[in-house]
């Protein structure tokens, strides 16, 4: 009896959990768009709300967890590296890091300093199928709460189109229908609106292309493919750029959509500088292998130039550059390492379409991250780790897409003996 009590607390917890992160994600996106643009006491609420659910964690997942050994060690050794880092800044006292403010409440309570090392802890959330069916509830309310400011608000809201793909075919219509009407509201914010993000139509091209991959075109081929394509994109387009002295594929992009196109809105290069004054700030500081610690800064010229009293950035714009400068050499590739190995599990191992989904929506991850602005630690962030979690999970790689589709629909909470599977991974 009080094995059952015990369980039905930790599924409580984990749902309450997996809640304040969205309530949080959706009250600061919403009204405010991005985290820094919203007023500090609704910063401080949602930094709080985040560390809470650190705090509250239902560590017993990371005991019953079936990942295996790489992708544990990996884990533990990328949740070290983070608090190695927050403690870096926790002993650096540069005079420096008080320019932007407080600096035990800016190492702490910005989104982009250790809240930046919070999401992959909740992969192991993905050890517990009722969390999947849970996010799928959430993914739903999401919907639903973020429906009256569809025409309001920042195109903040629909960052949430990254992760939409692996749930897609487990909704009902109606929420079917507020996916795509997400959908074209995120390619509106890409051209339209109040500072448009080009980014918007990456996430949804890669949303797109995980559902087609999975559940219409389902060779796995063609992820492997994807796979191929990524990585040469990362070691020769982007790694490249890191070099000053390399002009880079995004202006070579700039230059040929200029020729092409009279509006320069859409091919300005805004990428190329934030490689190279990042690259050359960390080789400067002798950084690269570590970083600079949670809390960090890196000089540019761009920004800088011309603003007395200003220290550096605390962030990029580039999702790799951002963990470059915080969590060093060492972090990143582990990072990326943990995510590739989920994505080969999916596709070799996996025996259902959800995780090869996943699969694609994770290389849609690592290519954007090499382009787009996705730091942070908000719902998204959480969504995308426990979906990580799946692709590392014996149990999910091993159910068929009759139990998935049990699992989503609730109707294991009545029978659980038709969700036992053999572990052969």
């Amino acid at each position: 009896m009080k094995k059952k009590i015990d369980r039905g607390i930790l599924h409580s917890k984990t749902f309450l959990l997996l809640l304040l992160v969205e309530l949080a994600t959706l009250i600061t996106t919403a009204f405010w768009g991005l985290y820094f643009q919203a007023p500090s006491i609704v910063k401080f609420i949602f930094s709080v709300s985040i560390w809470s659910t650190v705090v509250f964690f239902p560590f017993a997942f990371i005991k019953k967890n079936d990942f295996g050994k790489i992708a544990n060690y990996i884990i533990f050794v990328i949740l070290l590296l983070g608090i190695f880092a927050i403690l870096r800044s926790c002993f650096n006292f540069e005079a420096a890091l008080y320019a932007f403010g407080n600096k035990w409440l800016t190492l702490f309570l910005n989104e982009y300093c250790a809240l930046l090392f919070v999401p992959p802890l909740f992969s192991y959330i993905a050890t517990n199928i009722r969390s999947l069916f849970y996010l799928k509830l959430l993914i739903s309310l999401y919907l639903v709460l973020c429906f009256p400011f569809f025409n309001y608000s920042s195109q903040n809201l629909f960052f949430v189109v990254i992760v939409l793909a692996p749930f897609f075919l487990y909704l009902n219509y109606f929420f079917r229908i507020l996916v795509f009407i997400v959908i074209v509201k995120a390619l509106f914010f890409s051209f339209w609106g109040l500072n448009p993000t080009r980014a918007m139509i990456l996430y949804v091209a890669f949303s797109v292309l995980a559902y087609m991959l999975a559940y219409v075109f389902e060779k796995d081929i063609i992820k492997k493919i994807l796979i191929v394509v990524t990585l040469l994109a990362i070691f020769f387009y982007y790694i490249p750029l890191l070099n000053n002295t390399n002009e880079g594929i995004f202006v070579k992009l700039q230059d040929y959509m200029l020729s092409h196109n009279e509006s320069s809105e859409l091919s300005t290069d805004t990428r190329t500088f934030l490689y190279q004054e990042l690259s050359e700030d960390l080789q400067n500081t002798k950084s690269f292998i570590f970083g600079k610690g949670a809390f960090a800064y890196y000089y540019s010229f761009y920004f800088d130039s011309g603003v007395n009293g200003r220290y550096g950035r605390m962030a990029s714009e580039v999702t790799f550059l951002n963990w470059l400068l915080h969590g060093g050499l060492i972090y990143v590739v582990l990072y990326y390492f943990l995510m590739f190995y989920a994505v080969i599990k999916a596709i070799m191992y996996g025996k259902n379409r959800f995780v090869k989904c996943i699969a694609v929506v994770i290389i849609g991850w690592i290519f954007n991250s090499f382009i787009c602005d996705m730091n942070g630690a908000r719902f998204y962030h959480v969504v995308f780790f426990v979906l990580l979690g799946c692709c590392l999970s014996k149990r999910w790689l091993n159910y068929s897409d009759r139990q998935v589709q049990y699992i989503m629909s609730g109707s294991f909470f009545r029978n659980r003996k038709s969700l036992i599977v053999k572990k052969k991974v």
